[in-house]
């Protein structure tokens, strides 16, 4: 989705030169789109809507359409700058026309990005990835207009495209949902989210037990105390192994490239430094030492996150991990 940025203003100095201009550039716009494999659905005054095969295709005509305004000569006349957003999704085809959430989701995007620059959906940046060599910025999730789920946005910038940021551009729309949001936490990190819930589910148990709600031990009723297992039997367990494999590669997964999305790395972080916790409580044999693993595996893998507010969240919840492992500490299983 396409629009000419300052286009009302624009009509009203001088309606017939925008008009010429716009018209012009619509066909050009119109050139690079099937150039890129896609067609153009519908003009309509100064938007332009297209859809394309490839998502590659898509976001190459959107930098070759933002190159090709920034080296446009305005001449005596005013200089056009456009704000596109992009999205991959499901449509819905009328005849000729598209609909669906993938169109509403494109439409909601384009006024994010400044004007010279683009907005793009997560789906669009994990799809592209560093192909192209696009300085993508992470601007969060947001919340659009008539859409059930906040989507992840990121932008380039203007100045990618070769355009001065004193170049007439005005300040783009102030991010909405930057601020942290619990939806847009499970949508990001999902089932995953479930190894969270047992580390703190087992926390909270220990700390029963401990204050005498949950007895253990033959003829005293309740639960029985999990033992803990030697460090050998522990290293050539299956459930540590898999543990350290799964914490491993989610790790590296953004390090070689297989995927962009830092809820990985983070949950690779949590699941490896409760790995370490075990084996730190099976060698010391001391209470507290996995609950200082996941202290460290949330506060390292906090930092592959890149909203802040997420980050400090994160931060303060793997302190009170650290305050319950200290507590432990003294504790002998």
């Amino acid at each position: 989705m396409l629009d000419v940025a300052g286009f009302s203003a624009m009509m009203g100095r001088d309606d017939e030169a925008t008009t010429r201009w716009v018209v012009a550039f619509h066909g050009v716009v119109r050139t690079l789109v099937e150039t890129h494999g896609g067609r153009v659905v519908k003009t309509s005054g100064d938007s332009v809507f297209g859809e394309f095969e490839s998502i590659v295709g898509a976001v190459e005509c959107a930098v070759a359409i933002q190159r090709h305004l920034a080296d446009r000569d305005p001449g005596e006349g005013e200089r056009l700058m456009a704000r596109i957003g992009l999205h991959v999704g499901d449509v819905i085809v009328q005849g000729d026309d598209l609909y669906g959430d993938g169109v509403n989701i494109a439409a909601r995007l384009e006024p994010l990005a400044e004007p010279g620059g683009l907005a793009v959906s997560e789906a669009v940046f994990l799809g592209v990835g560093s192909r192209l060599g696009l300085p993508f910025s992470d601007d969060g999730f947001h919340e659009l207009k008539n859409i059930d789920r906040p989507v992840r946005v990121y932008r380039v910038s203007p100045s990618a495209f070769g355009f001065a940021r004193a170049a007439g551009a005005v300040a783009a729309p102030p991010a909405v949902s930057k601020e942290f949001d619990l939806a847009g936490l499970a949508h990001t990190i999902g089932g995953p989210a479930e190894t969270i819930i047992g580390a703190m589910s087992e926390a909270i148990d220990e700390r029963l037990r401990e204050k005498g709600v949950l007895r253990s031990g033959p003829g005293r009723g309740g639960l029985r105390a999990r033992p803990v297992p030697t460090p050998t039997r522990l290293l050539i367990s299956a459930g540590f192994l898999v543990e350290a494999a799964i914490g491993g590669f989610l790790i590296l997964a953004r390090t070689t490239g297989w995927t962009t999305n830092g809820a990985y790395p983070f949950m690779g972080c949590l699941i490896l430094g409760t790995a370490v916790g075990s084996l730190g409580q099976s060698i010391t044999r001391r209470r507290g030492l996995r609950a200082f693993g996941v202290a460290v595996g949330v506060a390292v893998g906090a930092l592959c996150l890149g909203n802040v507010v997420m980050r400090v969240v994160l931060w303060v919840i793997s302190v009170g991990f650290l305050a319950t492992g200290l507590q432990r500490f003294g504790t002998r299983v």
